[in-house]
């Protein structure tokens, strides 16, 4: 009967390693979702009229360690609130409240990419 049961070192450094990477893949994933949807959004505005002018200043950014993805540019604050509301003249084109496709979108980047990261089993920004 053996004495001792242990661990080795380099089982804690490679278990530190792969946490570390999945982390750093989390994230990159994160970014890749936050970009898709903002590139999907500013897609979909640039085909309806009340959102044409304002679909560049659709931005994705994180706040308080939350994703957030709306118009900041206050030259286009208001125009967007009319577009996305509507007032007494114009009818409401909910673009930001709803926003199923640029969620897909960016469900299925951030899937394929962290496929591909858990397949190789390291991370790469070679992506």
């Amino acid at each position: 009967m053996a004495d001792t049961l242990h661990i080795s070192a380099d089982f804690f450094a490679s278990l530190e390693s792969y946490a570390y990477a999945m982390n750093t893949a989390a994230h990159e994933a994160a970014r890749l979702g936050m970009e898709t949807a903002q590139n999907s959004l500013r897609d979909a505005a640039s085909r309806n009229k009340h959102w044409q002018e304002i679909a560049p200043s659709i931005e994705a950014w994180q706040e308080e360690g939350r994703y957030m993805v709306g118009v900041q540019n206050p030259e286009h604050v208001d125009m967007a609130f009319k577009a996305e509301y509507g007032d007494d003249v114009q009818a409401p084109q909910p673009l930001i409240r709803h926003m199923p496709k640029a969620m897909d979108d960016a469900q299925q980047v951030m899937d394929e990419f962290l496929t591909r990261t858990m397949t190789r089993g390291t991370f790469d920004n070679d992506n």
